[in-house]
């Protein structure tokens, strides 16, 4: 028998006040929610996005072929993400800015109503549950940016709640999960990590019903699910070949890409993040009973390799560790206060209502403040900001305002960006699209330092390039100003841009570059778009 699972029963004057509790709780969650869900600064990705579901929205159909670039002209586009861009398109033509944000929470609140509903089913204390929720939902707020990724999120802990709720002779939730799949499909290719955690739990189904009684039409239904829930991938635009491409991006080594490299490279915080996201729930399975729940544990311990490889994947060991800690807590502090009262008497142990009022403290005072100046700050600079340090926001306005025209190089993270800004007036070399249109040595050059003369040379020798934005501080930006089939017409303290020596670029190209006052790091952020 699993003791967290087991009914407790409680006093009758208990009651009243594990209901305070409870709403103390409650509001301190909202709190948290609220001070974490108001306010963004906009994703490299999130212009691109946007621009491709307006267009989309706008013609009726997908584009089929790429229309932005001049590196890759007219490539083949598998777009997985074209229902996150629909969605991202509807919000944003409704409410501007602010409705992106409002899709943004709506998600995370989901997200959060599943955890909350499987630390319910596990009967965790008032004190226990805001402990999770401090440290939950201020490090998935991080990571649901307004991008495809937070409805892989959000279906991910749905994927677990249907699956968790699974008993033999109950099957109302695995029924969901063929229809989960056919929308998680087509709103990001995160729906491989989703089928192979369902994929763990239905071997336990499949185990556990060996004692049923009709134990071979439960066979027979189980095997059902697992076919409808692949079959229900191919419900796509592009059918079988979607299945060629995600196999193709799975696989795919992203070197260059941050959030690509192991959990070791990012960050400090990322790391202590992860290291307390995986040490305190194997903390709890080690000392409590370990029998229970394999499915859970086996995906635990998946996600939480899948993540130390690759650090995008931690909101996934956050979600399935506070499902891990909260199975195991009631049983863990049962033991720990057994032994600790046979050393000591009770009244030496820590009273768990004072933890309660400090977490709450921590939670209401911590979230009410953020929650404040964020309100205060979305009055003058926008609910979506846009960090003026990060992006060329100088640059390509003065791009839009000279009418520059031609085939802009601008890197990886500038790309969308650019393309958002300045399509169709210029095709860029590269954005975020990364693998699903451009080829690999496209890719390589837009995410390089160009330290290298022959990259630098490839760039402006291989490929059709008119027009270079460029960091300041990047070696390309000083070989650029050195040769002579390039001049600078355009400086500040966050780009430098360059257009080719042609009669067409003749009226652009003065003898001395034209210049604004440089932008300060941290100067200011400015409202999205």
């Amino acid at each position: 028998m699993d003791l967290s699972t087991a009914p407790q029963s409680l006093p009758a004057d208990r009651a009243p006040a594990d209901a305070r509790a409870w709403l103390w709780t409650g509001l301190a969650l909202l709190c948290l929610f609220l001070g974490n869900a108001w306010r963004m600064e906009a994703d490299p990705d999130l212009w691109g996005h946007l621009r491709f579901g307006l267009e989309s929205l706008a013609a009726g159909n997908l584009a089929d072929s790429d229309p932005y670039s001049y590196s890759a002209p007219g490539a083949a586009w598998t777009n997985h993400e074209w229902l996150t861009e629909l969605a991202l398109a509807v919000c944003y033509s409704a409410l501007g800015a602010p409705g992106l944000i409002l899709l943004r929470a709506f998600l995370m609140a989901g997200m959060l109503a599943a955890i909350g509903l499987l630390i319910a089913r596990r009967k965790l204390s008032p004190e226990a549950t805001l402990g999770v929720a401090l440290f939950g939902i201020t490090i998935l707020a991080e990571f649901y940016r307004i991008r495809p990724q937070m409805f892989t999120y959000t279906a991910f802990a749905w994927l677990i709640v249907l699956c968790d709720g699974h008993r033999v002779g109950r099957r109302g939730g695995l029924c969901l999960i063929p229809l989960l799949m056919a929308l998680w499909c087509n709103f990001h290719a995160g729906f491989v990590a989703g089928l192979g955690i369902f994929g763990i739990y239905w071997c336990q189904f499949v185990w556990e019903a060996r004692t049923h009684v009709d134990r071979h039409r439960e066979w027979r239904f189980l095997a059902a699910i697992l076919l409808a829930a692949i079959a229900a991938t191919l419900l796509n635009p592009y059918g079988i070949d979607y299945w060629r491409y995600v196999l193709y991006a799975v696989t795919l080594p992203r070197p260059a890409i941050t959030e690509w490299g192991p959990i070791w490279s990012q960050n400090r915080v990322v790391i202590g993040c992860y290291l307390a996201a995986v040490a305190i729930p194997a903390a709890m399975w080690l000392g409590s009973t370990r029998r229970q729940a394999p499915a859970e544990t086996v995906s635990f311990a998946l996600v939480a390799f899948l993540a130390a490889q690759h650090g995008r994947h931690l909101p996934f060991v956050i979600i399935l560790g506070a499902i891990v800690f909260a199975r195991r807590w009631p049983a863990f502090q049962s033991g720990l206060k057994n032994r600790l009262s046979r050393n000591r008497s009770p009244e030496f142990l820590l009273p768990a209502r004072f933890g309660l009022a400090l977490l709450m403290l921590v939670a209401i005072l911590g979230g009410a403040t953020k929650l404040t100046r964020e309100v205060s700050a979305a009055t003058t600079e926008g609910v979506l900001t846009v960090r003026a340090e990060f992006y060329p926001v100088a640059a390509v306005s003065f791009l839009k305002q000279q009418r520059i025209s031609g085939n802009l190089f601008c890197g990886f993270s500038w790309g969308e960006y650019c393309l958002w800004h300045l399509a169709p007036r210029c095709r860029i070399f590269c954005d975020g699209r990364y693998e699903t249109v451009y080829p690999p040595e496209v890719s390589r050059l837009a995410l390089c330092s160009f330290d290298l003369e022959e990259d630098r040379r490839a760039l402006v020798e291989q490929f059709p390039t008119d027009i270079l934005l460029v960091p300041v501080d990047q070696p390309l930006a000083d070989w650029l100003a050195r040769n002579d089939s390039f001049a600078e017409i355009y400086r500040d303290g966050v780009a430098r841009l360059f257009l080719k020596r042609t009669d067409r670029f003749a009226c652009f190209l003065p003898a001395q570059a034209a210049r604004l006052s440089p932008v300060k790091p941290g100067q200011a952020l400015v409202a999205f778009p």
